[in-house]
């Protein structure tokens, strides 16, 4: 299953790692670095006309690669989530889900 990412480019659903908003996670020092760091390495990929609005890191046999991209990271994690929707019926494939569970361990702790 791939996910389309905006302009003609396609990844493999599986290799995505995150999908990331640019306007908030670039406050962090620590993603400013990421994107820093694959751009020195060329690793990463233009799809947007003006200014990106998401990111999504992927891993695979070739390493890390950054797609930046002109949609919203909104659309990209519906169509991820569309995805793997596909790949696992029962939604264990989820992403939301994952912060969901997260959420719930937190209540638990308290």
């Amino acid at each position: 299953m791939y996910v389309h990412i905006g302009q003609d480019f396609i990844v493999p659903i599986r290799s995505i790692v995150c999908i990331f908003d640019m306007d908030t996670a670039t406050w962090s020092r620590h993603t400013r670095a990421l994107v820093q760091r694959l751009a020195k390495e060329g690793r990463t990929v233009e799809l947007f006309d003006d200014l990106p609005r998401a990111g999504v890191l992927c891993a695979s046999e070739l390493g890390e690669h950054l797609y930046l991209s002109g949609l919203s990271s909104v659309t990209l994690q519906r169509r991820a989530e569309q995805g793997m929707a596909a790949l696992c019926p029962q939604g264990a494939g989820s992403f939301s889900g994952a912060k969901n569970n997260n959420a719930k361990d937190s209540e638990k702790q308290l």
